[in-house]
């Protein structure tokens, strides 16, 4: 996959052309700044030399700055229905046109390239304001330029009449045809795998059209689907989109989707996704369901820009439930193993490819469905919930050392807990309490939100509070 570069920082100082008394004096001169090797604070008018960064000498011998100016100062290009248009920028210094002797930049590249003549060109595939950038020497000079980009794909070959018809609707009121995924408002960062819009349709329709817009990109598709519908772009184009934003909140993308069915024309309600301009680095870890043969019933790793998951820790059995440290070193996870009461919990290194088991294994007695490390890793907590007497009414919530498994505080959350989750500061420790049954704490119909404030140095509980009580709800807080 292409690497992007998001912006290109020019650290360049602007100088001044300080001529020392000298003015800019007859007889050779620097091309730079322009010092004669004759010449006094107040001597005649020279030209200098070939001299761009000062004015002329003499008249005492002022200090004078030379700037690059860009013209034109803004430029705005739309590009659409196979037009690209370019633009032509100028440089000058002291009104010495430089525009074939600076260098020339565009901060953000995909959206453009210049040619050594200062000619903008657009990609046209990613809109967006950039800088253009003169460089000569130590100085440089700014303009700006605005490209907006429109896009029409019509994979459906659908005729000029039924685009019109589509581009036309207006949304309905019927509840069956709506946007089911992405949800409404949802925010991810750029490169996240190009998603796939999905929708329900209580009509089959012969043709849809998808348009995805925010402040520089406009992108329309006129495509089939079946029912229930889903439509994801390709990898590239969706990227293009997201580069193409400026913030979730100050320009989301808008989503509007249209169904063609029986000739008539109809568009769902919009939604809204922000796309966060940064990227998340790491991997995600999540578990694998349902359990079938083996096959299944384990935890696999992803990064956002992957479309293949990893089986960073290959293992015969069923595992699942599972945390992992901050820094990304440790994973605590739940093993169904035979010979045991309840589910061992073990500790695997991640630091390690593959990934090996710790030194919290099978046997040392963490056994449990839930748990959690603070802030620095080096911590465990864990429901130590597991049938056979420990149900989700008696089970506790106790912390251990992430790497020797010795116990550091006993009911940290009392008999009744579990479901733990620790603060990102390593000062509290929520959970769920007054939990009911014997049976696993997942399966408990009661529990109210309760914090424990942490000594983290002394390994103690100061105060429990509780956040959100389930009082006469239906159902109850879960998973902190």
């Amino acid at each position: 996959m292409k690497m992007r570069t998001l912006w290109l920082s020019v650290g360049v100082a602007l100088i001044t052309a300080l001529t020392m008394g000298q003015g800019c004096a007859a007889g050779r001169g620097n091309e730079l700044t322009g010092s004669g090797s004759t010449g006094s604070a107040s001597g005649p008018s020279g030209s200098g030399g070939d001299c761009l960064l000062c004015g002329t000498g003499g008249g005492g011998g002022d200090d004078q700055q030379g700037v690059i100016v860009i013209s034109p100062a803004t430029a705005a290009l739309a590009v659409g229905n196979g037009n690209v248009p370019t633009q032509q920028f100028s440089a000058t210094i002291n009104g010495t046109d430089v525009t074939s002797a600076v260098t020339w930049v565009v901060e953000k590249p995909d959206t453009g390239s210049i040619s050594k003549g200062g000619l903008l060109t657009p990609t046209g595939k990613v809109g967006g304001v950039t800088k253009i950038l003169a460089l000569y020497n130590q100085t440089k000079g700014e303009a700006l330029a605005t490209i907006s980009v429109s896009l029409v794909a019509n994979t459906a070959n659908l005729s000029s009449s039924d685009q019109q018809l589509l581009d036309a609707a207006q949304p309905t009121n019927d509840p069956g045809f709506r946007v089911t995924y992405p949800l409404d408002g949802v925010v991810v960062p750029l490169r996240m795998l190009s998603p796939e819009i999905m929708w329900n349709s209580a009509k089959s329709a012969t043709a849809y059209r998808l348009r995805l817009t925010s402040k520089y990109i406009d992108y329309i598709e006129y495509f089939t689907s079946q029912n229930p519908g889903i439509k994801a772009l390709s990898q590239q184009q969706w990227e293009d989109i997201q580069f193409s934003g400026t913030g979730p909140v100050s320009d989301p993308l808008k989503v509007e989707l249209a169904r063609l069915s029986g000739g008539v024309a109809e568009a769902t309600t919009p939604i809204s996704i922000g796309i966060a301009q940064g990227i998340v680095y790491g991997s995600v870890y999540y578990w694998q369901l349902p359990y079938q043969g083996g096959s299944n019933g384990k935890i696999l790793r992803i990064k956002p820009s992957s479309e293949i998951a990893d089986e960073f820790f290959p293992s015969s059995d069923c595992w699942g439930c599972h945390s992992v440290s901050r820094d990304g070193t440790k994973m605590m996870a739940t093993f169904e193993l035979g010979g045991f009461n309840g589910f061992p919990q073990q500790l695997i290194d991640l630091s390690k490819m593959p990934a090996q088991l710790g030194t919290i294994q099978a046997g040392t007695g963490i056994t449990g469905v839930f748990s959690t490390f603070n802030n620095d890793g080096t911590k465990v907590a864990y429901s130590n919930n597991f049938g056979g007497g420990m149900g989700a009414n008696v089970s506790a919530v106790h912390i251990v050392d992430a790497v020797t498994g010795q116990q550091v505080l006993q009911n940290a959350l009392p008999p009744g807990c579990g479901e733990p989750s620790w603060s990102p500061d390593g000062t509290m420790l929520a959970g769920i309490c007054g939990m009911d049954g014997g049976g696993w704490t997942f399966d408990s119909f009661s529990g109210d939100l309760t914090i424990a404030h942490l000594n983290a140095q002394q390994n103690q509980v100061t105060s429990m509070t509780t956040v959100v009580p389930q009082g006469n709800l239906t159902g109850r807080p879960a998973y902190p």
